[in-house]
């Protein structure tokens, strides 16, 4: 054990077992004798506990002093001297604390998405309380189309004399809240839990923050989803065939979406591609139809949108423009038609196999055929 006393460069070391190397004191650091002036090096030193014990009480002068001035008038008449008793800590947050918070947060939530009001009235309508399903990215395989308009007419005002339209009050604003979260979190053990997911992953990081985006606008009215839900059946065929879905209830039970590729298939098969759309284009309507980050994953409901996309840019260009309407639902009506969805025997032969090699190519980083993952040409 080697201890340093670097106040008089004293080496010491204790006696070097069998075996070990000695160090020796080096000449230039001579040890030094005990001082009696020295106070750092006394000849008795006394042990370290020794000291407490001493008489460290304040001269009596100091105590006088300090008594003379506690008893004069302005030290008593200062407000900082008569407090009593320990200073206690601010109190914690309390839950109701938060909750409040909560409650304020998603007030200006629903503030914001009824986008000033309807005649003065902070109300949803339809098209607004569909918008904040969209930027949340709630919809899936699970909470659908039918299941968001299902929850916005059981909770809709009637229209009446103030707001001619059907509409959603801020006092059941939560209660839809509560009907959307038990149908997108299905398998969870409690409403109160389901709710909870929603909210930590859906609302509060996505509400309020999606870019402003005039062909989601469009997609997301009740004419156009009415479009969505009366061809519903043979949607959900083509979803479920290119998913390799024996049933829709199996693409249901896992959740499942399409890609790139198998969304390329269907654009070839109903000869979208190249017919109407380049594969580029058609490569950003998927993006921006998806819900992921850098790779096209789409649900059902986007699907839908994907398709409707498709119809927007399709009949807005010359020559297709003038086969229909201005209206979005008169484009995605006129696309169904084109595409055969209320003929089955039709739409039997357009869903005709595919070789291998262009088929799933967004299954991996290798692919083989003209679509990568992410939507856009190789």
């Amino acid at each position: 054990v080697i201890s340093l006393d670097l106040r008089h460069h004293v080496f010491t070391m204790d006696s070097p077992g069998p075996g070990s190397a000695s160090i020796g004191v080096p000449s230039q650091f001579p040890a030094t004798q005990p001082d009696e002036d020295d106070p750092y090096n006394p000849p008795n030193p006394q042990p370290s506990h020794a000291t407490h014990s001493q008489d460290r009480s304040p001269p009596a002068s100091y105590l006088q002093q300090t008594q003379e001035v506690r008893a004069s008038p302005s030290y008593e008449q200062d407000p900082r001297h008569t407090t009593t008793g320990p200073i206690e800590s601010p109190p914690p947050a309390q839950e109701e604390d938060f909750d409040l918070q909560l409650a304020e947060e998603l007030g200006r939530i629903f503030r914001y998405y009824c986008a000033g009001g309807y005649d003065g009235f902070d109300v949803l309508p339809a098209e607004n309380f569909y918008k904040f399903v969209r930027d949340c990215y709630m919809l899936d395989n699970l909470l659908t189309h039918d299941d968001m308009q299902a929850v916005f007419f059981e909770l809709a005002v009637p229209p009446n004399e103030e707001v001619d339209v059907r509409h959603i009050v801020y006092e059941d604003f939560f209660s839809a809240l509560g009907s959307l979260a038990a149908r997108k979190y299905l398998f969870e053990d409690s409403v109160t839990a389901a709710v909870n997911n929603l909210l930590a992953n859906n609302i509060l990081p996505h509400a309020c923050r999606a870019p402003n985006d005039p062909k989601s606008d469009d997609i997301y009215v009740p004419e156009v989803l009415h479009l969505f839900g009366t061809h519903k059946e043979p949607l959900q065929k083509m979803f479920c065939f290119y998913k390799r879905a024996r049933k829709w209830e199996d693409v249901v039970q896992s959740n499942a979406a399409i890609g790139a590729g198998e969304m390329g298939c269907l654009a070839n098969d109903f000869e979208i591609v190249p017919k109407y759309l380049s594969k580029h284009v058609i490569s950003k309507l998927m993006r921006s139809s998806s819900t992921t980050e850098g790779r096209v994953n789409l649900f059902y409901p986007q699907f839908c949108e994907c398709m409707a996309r498709c119809a927007l840019h399709i009949y807005s260009q010359h020559p297709f423009s003038s086969k229909c309407g201005p209206r979005a639902e008169q484009k995605v009506a006129a696309l169904f038609n084109a595409m055969h969805l209320d003929s089955p025997h039709e739409l039997r032969s357009r869903l005709r196999s595919q070789p291998e090699a262009y088929r799933d190519l967004s299954g991996g980083p290798t692919l083989i055929g003209p679509w990568n993952a992410n939507g856009g040409l190789k």
